[in-house]
């Protein structure tokens, strides 16, 4: 490149807005600026620079039309990429009619861009080897069984996904385009069973059809078709029977997704032998045990949402590359095992019919990030005393929730820096709750709710945390059942994150905090049957995000503040059982303010409990 040339593209480069320095680069091969921060609408002097052969200016912030005149004297032009732009309006593809040497056309992710093919014949010369036209919004006419794709022969890169494509997969677009290596179909309309060619398609390394609304079983000769196959993803659609056995022989697969369909059966004894590294399964209705020789290189396995059944094979412990493990929501039983892979980072073993005790050897995972065994049938207090002082440092989340574990809290969790999920709910936990949860900076939901907790609460809650539930103990003290007495602390209000509030069914007394109006992310406050009284707050009307509101059944008087935007929505329930309250929507009128104030001598500045949502479930 010419001196000249160097500085003309600097030049561009440093205000690609105008970019009117593109005149002078008229010898240029190759554009590639993706992957950064330019914006405002494509250079129209780009048409000038009729030596282009590459164009790559995705992933910016590129917007307005596409002018169907830009393209049309860079006749040079083989490679072109606007993909991951802000571009709209309509743009037809015979544009490009002109240009002989084109072979690789992407526009993806320019969600407001209007592609229309209907004039697909003018470009039938054309001998494209990519087409990506993901998430544009392709005229009506393709959309409908996209017979289009008929007349290519030279296609290698295939990707129309997220576009309201309809009817059957035409069998001519794999019959035709031999040489195919990656082919995205997903997140359509398509229907219809999937019909393969007879021939080997050696090149294909990668096919996606998920997110439809295909049928019938999926197809037994898939591996002599496609026997180089590196990664397959048949997701959420609507196919049935069992996985065929075939699929054994396709050992160069790496990733294989069945998942939320309706396949049935057993799990191919050797499928998981393979050279898989990543394996879904989940959301099918398929039986029986869990093969005892899976693949040692495996790093996901989810196979959540079926009707498994046995015992969790201990031949877990040697899948030594093992990362991910969903094996919730079946029917496996017996004791957990006393092993497992010290690669782990998560692990959900949640709604089976496991018994017996929580080894410990969980708690020495030192990789593990979340722990999920809620809703089986553990006992024990394993879970005091017994776990190991070097519990996961990153132990982000921990969910024992509905099992019949006891035991106090032990200092060990609570020694987990970066827990921002922590859920003992309906065990039978006791004894007081723990000073040290303020230091858990992370957390963000807590619920020790229907466990045997007593005593008073801590003088401090993490400021981050958003859900807290201690419903249903036997706490104590000042400040739904538990016997919560005094009055609503005003420092709640600093709990700028908070979106759901409950203190109903308790004894607090005094007024309702006017700091409350600070939680500016609250959609659900419930302070109803309590002891309350004193004026509603005006400034209440702040919170425009409530959806749920009751302060019902307590002792409130005055006038219902003239409210707007989300409170006047709220009806008679809302604020019943107050005698003492005036206004619309309860009978009778008023005359005084509506401004009532709350005194700020009248707030308990000494109780400094944060983010509370003890609900009741009455």
């Amino acid at each position: 490149m010419a001196a000249t040339e160097r500085y003309a593209l600097l030049k561009f480069l440093s205000r690609i807005k105008g970019a009117k320095v593109l005149r002078d680069l008229q010898n240029l091969r190759e554009l590639r600026l993706g992957y950064n921060q330019f914006c405002g609408t494509l250079p129209p002097t780009l048409a000038n620079m009729t030596s282009l052969q590459h164009i790559d200016l995705s992933h910016n912030f590129f917007e307005g039309t596409i002018s169907k005149h830009l393209f049309r004297g860079l006749v040079s032009l083989q490679y072109l990429d606007l993909s991951y732009n802000y571009l709209h309006g309509k743009f037809p593809l015979h544009s490009f009619a002109n240009m002989s040497k084109l072979e690789g056309i992407i526009l993806s992710n320019n969600t407001r861009l209007e592609v229309h093919i209907n004039t697909w014949s003018s470009i039938q010369q054309l001998q494209l080897r990519i087409l990506m036209l993901s998430s544009c919004k392709l005229d009506e006419n393709a959309i409908r069984t996209p017979m289009f794709l008929c007349s290519r022969h030279h296609l290698e890169v295939l990707d129309l996904s997220y576009n309201n494509l309809t009817g059957n997969i035409p069998t001519c677009l794999l019959n035709n385009n031999t040489k195919m290596e990656y082919l995205n179909l997903g997140n359509n309309l398509l229907t219809g069973p999937i019909h393969l060619p007879s021939h080997h398609i050696e090149s294909m390394n990668a096919i996606d059809i998920s997110m439809n609304q295909l049928g019938g079983s999926i197809p037994c000769n898939i591996s002599m078709v496609f026997p180089n196959l590196k990664a397959l993803n048949f997701s959420s659609n609507h196919l049935i029977e069992s996985i065929p056995s075939s699929l054994v022989n396709m050992t160069k697969l790496v990733v294989l997704d069945l998942s939320d369909n309706h396949l049935t059966g057993e799990v191919p004894a050797h499928l998981m032998s393979s050279y898989f590294v990543s394996i879904y399964l989940d959301g099918n209705m398929l039986s029986g045990t869990l093969p005892n020789n899976i693949s040692r290189d495996i790093r996901l396995l989810d196979v959540h949402d079926n009707n498994l059944d046995g015992s969790i094979p201990q031949s877990l412990c040697n899948l030594v590359s093992l990362t991910i493990l969903d094996l919730s929501y079946n029917n496996y039983s017996g004791s957990l095992p006393l092993c497992f892979p010290p690669s782990i980072i998560y692990l959900n073993l949640s709604n089976n019919a496991l018994t017996g005790k929580v080894p410990s050897v969980l708690f020495n995972l030192s990789q593990l990030e979340a722990l999920d065994i809620s809703k089986n049938y553990l006992d024990g207090n394993m879970l005091s005393g017994t776990i190991p002082n070097n519990i996961p440092g990153e132990l982000s989340l921990l969910d024992v929730h509905d099992n019949n574990l006891d035991g106090s809290i032990p200092e060990t969790i609570l020694k987990a820096s970066f827990l921002t999920f922590l859920s003992l709910r309906g065990n039978h936990f006791h004894g007081q709750i723990p000073q040290s949860l303020c230091n858990l900076t992370w957390l963000l939901l807590l619920d020790l709710s229907y466990n045997n907790f007593s005593g008073s609460l801590p003088l401090c809650f993490p400021p981050s945390i958003i859900y807290l539930n201690l419903a249903n103990n036997a706490l104590t003290g000042k400040v739904p059942t538990n016997k919560l007495t005094g009055k609503i602390p005003p420092e709640v209000g600093n709990l700028s994150g908070l979106k759901s509030l409950n203190l109903s069914y308790n004894q607090l007394t005094g007024p309702i905090p006017a700091a409350l109006s600070n939680l500016s992310q609250i959609e659900s406050l419930d302070i109803s049957n309590n002891r309350l009284s004193g004026g509603i707050p005006w400034q209440l009307d702040q919170l425009k995000f409530l959806e749920v509101f009751s302060i019902a059944q307590n002792n409130l008087s005055g006038c219902i503040p003239s409210f707007r935007d989300q409170f006047a929505t709220f009806g008679k329930a809302t604020y019943e059982g107050n005698v003492g309250l005036h206004g619309p929507p309860l009978d009778g009128t008023c005359t005084t303010s509506s401004n009532t104030t709350t005194s700020s001598e009248e707030e308990d500045k000494e109780a400094q409990i944060i983010n509370l949502i003890l609900k009741s479930n009455h």
